[in-house]
This record gives structure tokens, sequence and C-alpha cells, in this order.
């Protein structure tokens, strides 16, 4: 959310150089310094995704890309991440979530699970909002999601350069390139997080549809939106790059394919609940357990299940249940 609204501070710079410095360079420079203290990885990424699509009319392609190429790198030199690896050991973690996502996607492509079920299933969120929409909605769903995004870019780029020759507004055409920095922004960041649902991006999509309004009304009749069969090709052709990019979360996986929790052709079990009591332990359903990371005890594997300690027993680091010595609580866990 700071980096769209860096993004979207770009809207008041004019010609005045007190306004820029007041109304854009000093809040802007604030929030990316707070970006910075965060050492987030995927803001690293959403900069330099943020750099190339703000300078790909001016400098090309090429030039976009090459400048966002030393964005990152002199990123990378400043310790933007805090010294936390950038690569797939860094982000192992993820990469399993990704994998267990992926899982879950091939037992219900079409149609999904239904909203809200892959943290009600794992505990946890995949942090990538296309694995989400992609469990959670299905293969329609992603594509209506997906389209959502590729149609708004699709807009935003006839009032930029529009398709009859006629000279963009200068004014809706700042705006434009906001929304397209802020947009993508969003979006790369949300490979990263959970953000699917999230109501910026909705807020987004809504002042894009205001700007399309705006410039309709400037030029009545204007044709802002492309073609129906472009539109169709676009965007399942964006849903198919999002459904392989995710699928190859499986392959870079550090456990393999649905080995982290079991998905290998069975329904997910849930993840354990880091701030569950050792009171709170209870036989639950097969696959399922709870338990208390949190405290710093040492869980029993998944097949084994979770057993109430009896009373006048205590918890081993292995796991095994032995009669409590004197002077110790017989249900308090030993701490690691």
């Amino acid at each position: 959310m700071l980096l769209v609204t860096v993004s979207l501070s770009f809207v008041w710079w004019s010609r005045k150089w007190l306004t820029n410095i007041l109304f854009v360079l000093a809040p802007a420079s604030i929030l990316l310094y707070a970006v910075y203290l965060t050492h987030s990885r995927g803001a690293l990424v959403a900069i330099v995704v943020m750099v190339a699509i703000a300078f790909r009319r001016s400098l090309r392609l090429l030039g976009s890309v090459t400048l966002a190429a030393a964005m990152a790198v002199a990123l990378l030199l400043s310790k933007f991440t805090g010294g936390r690896e950038v690569g797939m050991t860094g982000g192992a973690d993820r990469l399993d979530l990704w994998s267990d996502g992926w899982e879950m996607f091939k037992q219900s492509p079409l149609y999904g699970h239904g909203f809200g079920s892959y943290v009600d299933t794992m505990n946890i969120a995949p942090h990538n909002s296309v694995i989400l929409v992609a469990v959670e909605l299905g293969l329609i769903g992603l594509v209506v999601w997906v389209s959502i995004f590729v149609l708004s870019f699709a807009q935003l780029n006839r009032i930029v350069t529009p398709s009859d020759g006629t000279p963009p507004d200068p004014t809706l055409r700042q705006h434009a390139v906001c929304l397209e920095t802020a947009l993508a922004a969003f979006l790369a960041t949300s490979w990263f997080l959970s953000r699917a649902y999230y109501p910026p991006s909705f807020l987004l999509v809504g002042l894009v549809g205001g700007l399309v309004y705006q410039e309709s009304v400037r030029r009545p009749g204007a044709d802002l939106i492309p073609p129906r069969k472009d539109c169709i090709i676009w965007c399942l052709a964006a849903s198919a790059v999002a459904c392989f990019c995710a699928s190859g979360s499986s392959f870079f996986s550090v456990s393999g394919p649905g080995r982290r929790t079991g998905l290998s052709g069975e329904r997910p079990p849930a993840r354990r609940r880091p701030d569950a009591a050792l009171e709170d332990l209870h036989p639950l359903e097969p696959g399922r357990q709870r338990g208390c990371a949190g405290l710093g005890v040492r869980h029993a594997p998944p097949s084994e299940g979770m057993r109430r300690i009896r009373p006048g027993c205590r918890l081993n680091r292995d796991h095994s249940a032995e009669p409590a010595k004197a002077g110790l609580a017989p249900l308090r866990p030993r701490l690691m």
C-alpha cells in the first residue's frame, strides 16, 4: 500500500518546483524510507517493476528494462533487504506454501474450494494472491480476477496513447501513467502477499473507471475498450501465464510438491496454530492437529496425531510421556 501511495502521489506533479517538493517528493521520500525499514524483498521487486512501467514509454522497452536492472542492483548494494537472502533458498517457506496451494488447486481446478477455504484448511495465508484466487475460486474466478486488471491496463493505455491519433490530454495522461504504476506496484507485491480481496485493489480499479469516464467526456465516441476478440485473447493469455508461474512453485519447492503437508492425493491437513495452549489439545479429525509452537514445545509428527497427556505425566522432548517428578506440574510441557 505504501508503494501504491508513492505512485499516486505523482498525480500532483507540476511545473512548480515548490509544489513538487512539498506535495510529491517529500511525502514520497518518507514513504519510501518506511518501505526501506521493512526490508521487504517483495517491495524490492515492486520498486523495480514500478520503474520499468513508469519509464517504458519515454525510454522504450530496452531503456526501461536497463534502468530497472540498474535500480535492482543499487537496491541490493544498499542492503535494501537488511541482509535477508534474495533467492530460492531465502524464500523456501513461501515456495512450500505455494506448492501446497497448487496441490489444492489441482483437486478442484474449475470451481475451486470456496471462499476462505485455503486459510480454513492450512491455517495460514498462501502469501500469493494468484494461488489464493486459484485455490478458492478455481480457473473461472482466476480468469475473472486477472481480466479485471488486464482490461484496466488496456483502457489506461488507450488514454495515454489514443488509438485514433488524437493528442492525449496532458492531465489525464499523467493520471493514467500514475494509475498504471500503482496497479503494477499492487500486482507485484500481490505475488508475495495474499491481497486478492484487498479493498485498495478495487479502489484502484474504480479510479481507472473514473478516468475512463473523464476521457469519454472529453472524446465522445472514443473507443476506449479494445476489440472483444483481443480482450479474450489477452485475458486468457495472462491467466495462462499466471497459472504457469504458480505451477512452477511445485518444481522449486524444497520439500517437493505436496510433501510438506501431505497433499499427495488427499485432502490437505490443517496447519498447527501457534497460539493454541496445551490444555486445548484434543483429538481432532484424521490428519488435523493443534499445537503450541509459540510456547516452544516440540510437536509430534502429523501422522501420529495429538494425544491428551494423562494426569500425573509430563511431556518429554521425544514426545513420550512419563510420570511427573516431584515439584513439576503434571500438565505443563517442558520448554525447549
